[in-house]
């Protein structure tokens, strides 16, 4: 009787390492189907029912901050020098507060060449109307302010943004804007 009872055990631990192999090959199966065609994948789980509404939900990113009311300009500093700014106004429209919101300004020459970038943080509203009394080197310390820490932009309001280039280019055709990063807080 005593060697019966070693094989049970023998069997049941064979089986439980089969069905464990199997398991784990089947998840790195999936992972790897999941990962190579993303799209279906999160359309066939979207209909399992818990699975579904997780995937559904979208998480906020920077393509939630829209950028209006665009404009651009020559402008002349206190001490006469000649700058170019990009003033607009960011919006956030996702469901939650926005913070650390980046926005990259560029100018393009005639032919699309980029001719220069620079990149500010949203939340030193300085309007591009002040320019005209400071100097190039106080736009140019403005322009590389962080915003204060507890900055930020609730769901659905806008924040002003200026973005000054202080030896610009003279052959400047376009100039374009766009958000490259933003963080997001829980909602108010």
């Amino acid at each position: 009787l005593p060697p019966s009872a070693p094989q049970e055990t023998v069997f049941s631990l064979k089986l439980l390492i089969l069905v464990l192999g199997l398991v784990v090959s089947g998840y790195a199966a999936f992972t790897f189907l999941a990962f190579s065609n993303l799209e279906i994948a999160a359309t066939s789980l979207s209909h399992v029912p818990v699975l579904g509404r997780m995937l559904d939900a979208e998480r906020p990113s920077a393509r939630h901050i829209a950028l209006t009311k665009m404009r651009g300009g020559f402008w002349l500093t206190k001490d006469k020098q000649r700058i170019f700014a990009i003033a607009g106004r960011a919006i956030n429209q996702a469901g939650t507060r926005a913070q650390s919101i980046q926005i990259e300004g560029t100018l393009l020459h005639a032919n699309g060449q980029v001719l220069e970038r620079r990149m500010i943080f949203c939340g030193t509203e300085t309007a591009p109307e002040v320019l005209e009394s400071l100097t190039r080197r106080q736009v140019n310390i403005l322009q590389s302010l962080m915003p204060p820490k507890q900055f930020r932009v609730p769901a659905g309001k806008a924040v002003d943004f200026l973005i000054t280039f202080t030896d610009p280019p003279s052959q400047i055709a376009e100039f374009s804007s766009r958000v490259i990063a933003a963080e997001f807080g829980q909602s108010y």
